[in-house]
This record gives C-alpha cells, structure tokens and sequence, in this order.
C-alpha cells in the first residue's frame, strides 16, 4: 500500500504541476513563430549563448532583438538553437536544457516524439538494449533484444499531433516475441492510442487500447496512466501505471527518479506487476533501473 499510495501522490504532484511549471519550449529555429515581445535563448554554431527580446522581422533569415533598448540584429543562419523562455524565469542566471527524455516514462512512451533523425539508445538491466529513432517529427521506430538474441521487440509511434495549447495526441504499437519461451505466451502485441497533457518537461499521459498474447484468444482491454515531473535541471521523477482487463483485472504500477544531462540518463526506481521484459514477479516489489543515451 505504501508503494502505491507513493504513486498516486506522484501523480497528484505532476497535475499540479504541468500548470505551473518551470519549463521552456524547443522547437527547430525554422519552426519557431516569433513573438514581439517575448524572450528568445539564442545558442550559435561558434558557441555561446544570448537572451534577447524579440522586436521585429527584417527578412527570412535576419531578426531584429533588443536589450535594455540596445538594439541589435541576428543572422538565423548563424543560430544553432532557439529556446523561448518564459517571462517569469528571466532573471535566473540559469537556463535549463531541453529534455530529450520526454518520449518515455518507463515502459510506457508518452504522445511526444524523439524528431527527425533524433532518438535513443537504452540498456534495461544490462542485458537489454533498445533503440528508437525519429524518422520524421510525427514518427518514431523502436527495436531491441537481448544480449543473448532472445526477446527481440519491434514498435512504431506516430505522435507529437498537437491538438490545443499543452494537448497531444499519438499512437503506439509494439510487438515482442521471445523464441525461447512460446508456450509460456511471451509473445504479445500492444497497441495504443495516447493523449498527452503538458510539456516536455511536466506532463500526463493516458492510454488506452489493446493488449494481445499469443496462444490466448482473448484480447485484453488495457489502459495507462503515466506522469513526469520535472524536479531539476537533471532530476525528474516518474510514475507509471498500467491496467489490463480480461478474466481477470492485472493492475501496475511503477515510480522511478531519473538523474539526467543532454546525452545521458540513469533511471532508478522499483516495479510491481510492469511488464518489463516480461518478468515474473509474482506480485512483489522489484527493483528497476536502465541507463539511456540520447542523440
């Protein structure tokens, strides 16, 4: 009960927080909608970075900013990065980095993607490494196995649809077959549809949809509810928890910290009843933890 009651506090503590939160938007410089007076963290391709508010267009490629009504003008082409930063957060001498980790919790994947040509190598356990990458902005591909050839896994997510202001929509699939073990039904197939509340630093996510094991008939209904807080500039915590109904109801829950920079992250937490690599844990608390590089 202490377990769960830490998870749905978890929860609790990441709806209050999506709201209000210390958190800055990334996005391509191409894609980014400048707005007059908002403030822009300008990074270049020769190094250094600069906080300016926006004033006005001068062409595709040149922008006029100012600062303390200096004003002064910025070639894009020279620009790496762009981060809008909020309002309320420009007098800190600090500005945190993008969190490339936000497209998973710990099984789960919430609605966001990795983007074109970005994505994620992780090593669950030691012994199992995955990958996902993001063919496009709209579309992740995901594939893993064990060290031993054993339980190889495909997947696929369209996601990042943005619906409103803080609303994402996406679609998951994932299928994981271990040649070793066919009797014992370890070959399933999950297929979900996601809605994602928040940003990439604060969010929630639910899913429902299918899950199928193989040699069973019946296809089990399955929901999740996952929530991510940002804690720190390279500390968030995770909550995780699943839902399966059939015959009988299989609850899951999950509660991780991941201590995290621009490349790498370490994820530690404990598991009870999760899915990860089908392991049977006959219904205790188990630790978990996975190490995961981003490019």
């Amino acid at each position: 009960m202490t377990f769960i009651r830490s998870f749905l506090f978890c929860l609790f503590m990441c709806f209050l927080s999506v709201a209000n939160c210390q958190s800055y938007d990334f996005d391509e410089f191409n894609e980014i909608n400048f707005f007059e007076g908002r403030y822009y963290l300008f990074t270049f391709k020769t190094g250094g970075s600069i906080l300016r508010q926006f004033v006005g267009k001068g062409s595709d490629h040149l922008i006029t900013v100012h600062e303390n009504n200096i004003i002064t003008e910025i070639n894009l082409y020279e620009v790496k990065k762009i981060r809008v930063v909020d309002r309320r957060y420009i007098n800190q001498p600090n500005y945190w980095f993008p969190n490339n980790q936000s497209n998973r919790y710990i099984t789960n994947p919430s609605a966001f993607t990795s983007g074109r040509w970005k994505g994620n190598i992780q090593s669950v356990y030691i012994l199992y490494i995955q990958g996902t990458l993001g063919v496009s902005k709209y579309v992740d591909i995901t594939a893993g196995a064990s060290l031993f050839g054993s339980k190889p896994n495909v997947g696929a997510r369209l996601g990042n649809i943005k619906l409103s202001e803080n609303f994402y929509a996406g679609f998951t699939f994932n299928y994981l077959h271990d040649k070793f073990n066919e009797k014992n039904n370890f070959s399933i197939l999950k297929s979900y549809g996601l809605i994602t509340y928040g940003n990439r630093n604060n969010n929630l996510t639910l899913g429902a949809g299918v899950r199928k094991k193989y040699d069973d008939i019946k296809i089990a209904r399955s929901f999740q509810l996952n929530g991510m807080i940002r804690t720190g500039e390279k500390t968030c915590i995770i909550a995780e928890n699943s839902l399966n109904l059939s015959d009988e109801v299989l609850l899951g829950h999950g509660l991780m910290f991941r201590f995290f920079n621009s490349k790498w992250s370490l994820d530690l937490g404990a598991i009870w009843n999760l899915e990860i690599l089908y392991l049977d844990t006959d219904g205790e608390v188990i630790p978990y933890f996975s190490v995961n590089y981003a490019f």
